[in-house]
């Protein structure tokens, strides 16, 4: 709408521009104060005298020399260049999302610490199997008990069985026998109540043939014996109990023991704790010979050759557990 107006403006100047010159080439001249004056002028056509006073009045309205086309075809509320707002836009903001902000992730975790099943756990704590023998009753369970310590000949199960020594020499706890050596205590009534013996021995020799070798004996009570192929045999009212072959050889130590268990009516022998032979037991019996010690109480044939120590009478019979404790100790 506003360029139609201009040029319809420029079309009417033009026309009076071209009067104008016609008027000027045929000698007519024109005053403004006249034409300014209501007085018609001689010779101008009525139209066009219209027409210049409406140039007049839009040349006083507005300084046509300062008008801009520009102006026309560039509304005041077209957006700012583009380039105006590519200047405001600051791809850093794109480019840097605040997603690259390291994340908490990367922070060590806690797995990282050492954990608690590093601190070493109770299983480590020496089972009771490792409590050493002497923490059994010694004076309930014990009818009699010789270490060999620093008084070999007495009993330290406190019953005061001592002993009387024939011939056998010692040193420390380990007492040697050879020859007709042997040791023994007079029959007591408290004898009758032992089922169970233990003792370490180290045999010299292995006997042959229908030989042996009297460990622990009092007659028609219990006896402990070490036969050919290296069997020890135990007899506690009944028949002996035979371990199988080799299991006692020469110069070297083995734990030995014998439990007759009433509640099942059985006799065990034990060698380093295992149990390797048993059978049906019979009634007890009482005797009243007395106890010897490394050889037959009653002839004293069968002579032992060989180390003996920490002999050991109870009246209970011993578990197969604390057999092994007694085995576990270490030997002198």
């Amino acid at each position: 709408m506003k360029r139609s107006r201009v040029l319809a403006v420029r079309t009417v100047l033009f026309g009076v521009t071209s009067t104008l010159a016609s008027l000027l080439a045929s000698g007519c001249v024109v005053d403004r104060g006249d034409l300014a004056s209501d007085a018609p002028l001689e010779g101008v056509d009525a139209a066009v005298l219209d027409a210049g006073e409406r140039v007049d009045a839009a040349a006083d309205a507005r300084d046509l020399d300062a008008f801009s086309p520009i102006d026309v075809f560039a509304p005041r509320d077209v957006p700012a260049p583009i380039d105006t707002a590519i200047d405001a836009f600051s791809p850093i903001d794109v480019l840097m999302p605040d997603a690259y902000t390291p994340p908490d992730v990367l922070t060590p975790p806690d797995v990282l610490t050492p954990p608690d099943v590093f601190t070493p756990p109770d299983v480590f704590t020496p089972p009771d199997a490792f409590v050493p023998p002497d923490a059994f009753d010694v004076r309930g369970d014990l009818v009699a008990w010789y270490p060999f310590g620093s008084d070999p000949l007495s009993d330290a199960s406190g019953n005061g069985h001592t002993l009387t020594n024939l011939g056998v020499s010692f040193s420390g706890r380990v007492g040697t026998f050879s020859a007709s050596d042997a040791l023994y205590t007079a029959d007591a009534a408290d004898l009758d109540a032992i089922v169970a013996v233990a003792a370490w021995i180290r045999p010299a020799r292995i006997p042959t043939g229908s030989n042996r070798m009297g460990l622990i004996d009092r007659e028609g009570g219990f006896s402990l014996f070490l036969y050919s192929r290296g069997r020890p045999a135990c007899q506690l009212t009944g028949d002996r109990v035979f371990t199988p072959d080799d299991a006692v050889t020469a110069d070297t130590w083995a734990h030995v023991a014998c439990v007759r268990d009433a509640t099942s009516m059985t006799v065990r022998v034990y060698v380093n704790g295992i149990e390797r032979a048993s059978a049906p037991a019979a009634a007890t019996a009482d005797s009243t010979e007395r106890l010897q010690i490394g050889q037959n109480c009653c002839d004293s044939s069968d002579e032992f050759a060989g180390d003996l120590s920490d002999v050991r009478l109870y009246r209970r019979p011993l578990s197969g557990g604390e057999v092994g404790v007694l085995a576990a100790t270490p030997p002198p």
